[in-house]
């Protein structure tokens, strides 16, 4: 008879009556991992399109307490990173307008005094012609540097949340894996429980008291491993979203969004920050520009006023100038070809981005079958390693199991509970991560970015 419940056991049929109290029920397909509870965020790779059609991820499962949104946008109200990033956007705009300041009349006085209290003076005002496309060059070099900032400042942004995102879910893991180590911890006392019942029934050994006393010590010192984790996790969400890590909400899946084409490499070259090095590239180019075009003489057409104290009408005139560039040994063409050594590296820099942001959405890809399917296998042998269990305690109150025989069923337990938690939260780690790298986290999440530059 032992031998057909220990079966039907295995083969996750039916659980005795007497231990269904024991068994707690898992859900495989956990709310905030079923795909079907989140439908995926359809929307074109333009960031406005996105704002505007996608719907937002904690719609749905997320229960009472601090959902993800709030905590992202708590994060990026936080962030120093992000207020340098838009003080650098903000710089990037002045020297636009000090760029187009090339084009204008450039305003020049002057006045001296001689030794016999005499004096001269003169005013000058000169409309640049003609340089050969330096400040055109200038112009376009300051827009690009602008262009650059805007996207390092959505790229802080959308670092900035993974960075919260990242926190909260560590809170929530350890959060998760502190319960397991509870129920491991209540599990080895009631082994003790029964070892010393069965010792002073005179049934068992002395020894198995003691045994399950060194159980039950690992199990506490387990959890106290647990706790500290957590305590970290805390500090760590309280560094970067600026608040207390109080009945953080479930994280919900996050679909990662290809386009219509499913295109993953055109994808990635709308990231933020792809766009950026790409930005830096334009700017760099530019530059490469004006350093050559400084290497020609600049046409200006010139009106000047100029006098002193021994003649009472002042001299002036209107005519041409050409000025040419002020050489110093060859240093001139040194500084063209390091600013087209400075191009070619900016150029390199943003296929390493692009890169970068390709392997980052690859990396879910390649891993998230292998954990779906860790999840499903480790969700059937936690029911079964849990029946398991209390059918040894069963046979053990009748003397037919060993106290090593529950400490080692628990031992699967436990390490089944942990490796199926850890397997939940890296595939939503993942799917954050590629979101972020595709720069569409804070459009998926729909936080708002006004009040905060954008």
């Amino acid at each position: 008879m032992v031998l057909v419940a220990l079966a039907v056991a295995l083969q996750g049929c039916t659980v005795p009556a007497k231990t269904a109290s024991r068994v707690k029920p898992i859900d495989v397909e956990d709310e905030v991992l079923a795909s079907s509870a989140q439908p995926a965020a359809k929307s074109p790779p333009s960031a406005a399109t996105r704002a505007k059609s996608s719907q937002p991820v904690v719609a749905r499962g997320m229960g009472e307490g601090t959902d993800i949104r709030a905590t992202v946008a708590s994060a990026l109200r936080h962030s120093g990173v992000l207020r340098r990033a838009q003080a650098d956007r903000s710089s990037a705009e002045v020297e636009v307008k000090i760029a187009y300041g090339g084009y204008q009349p450039q305003l020049q006085s002057q006045a001296g005094f001689g030794t016999s209290d005499t004096y001269d003076y003169g005013i000058t005002v000169a409309q640049p012609l003609y340089d050969w496309g330096r400040t055109g060059a200038d112009v376009e070099r300051a827009k690009a540097n602008l262009a650059s900032a805007q996207a390092s400042f959505m790229d802080s942004a959308e670092k900035t949340a993974l960075e919260a995102v990242a926190a909260h879910i560590a809170v929530r893991r350890s959060e998760e894996l502190v319960e397991a180590a509870q129920e491991n911890l209540v599990a080895h006392r009631r082994f003790t429980e029964l070892a010393t019942d069965r010792t002073s029934g005179g049934v068992g050994d002395a020894t198995e008291v003691e045994l399950a006393g060194v159980h039950q010590g690992e199990a506490e010192s387990a959890l106290e491993d647990a706790k500290g984790a957590l305590r970290n996790a805390y500090s760590v969400y309280y560094s970067r979203v600026g608040r207390e890590a109080a009945r953080l909400a479930p994280v919900p899946e996050l679909p990662l969004f290809l386009g219509e084409d499913k295109n993953l490499e055109a994808v990635a070259l709308n990231a933020p920050a792809v766009l950026a090095a790409r930005a830096r590239q334009e700017a760099a180019r530019h530059a490469a520009k004006m350093e050559r075009a400084g290497l020609l003489p600049r046409l200006s057409a010139e009106a000047f006023v100029r006098g002193d104290d021994d003649s009472d009408d002042a001299q002036t005139g209107v005519g041409l100038r050409i000025v040419g560039p002020s050489l110093a040994g060859l240093s001139n063409f040194s500084r063209v070809e390091a600013a087209n050594l400075q191009a070619d590296s900016a150029r390199w820099a943003a296929e390493a981005a692009r890169r970068d942001a390709t392997l980052q959405a690859r990396e879910l890809f390649d891993h998230e079958p292998t954990l779906r399917g860790r999840i499903t296998i480790l969700g059937a042998q936690l029911v079964r390693a849990r029946a398991l269990r209390d059918l040894y305690e069963d046979q053990f109150e009748i003397g037919e199991r060993s106290l090593a025989d529950l400490v080692n069923v628990q031992a699967d337990v436990f390490r089944i509970e942990r490796s199926l938690i850890n397997a939940r939260y890296d595939i939503i780690d993942l799917q954050y991560q590629a979101a972020a790298a595709l720069g569409y986290l804070i459009d998926a999440l729909q936080v708002d970015l006004k009040g905060r530059g954008e």
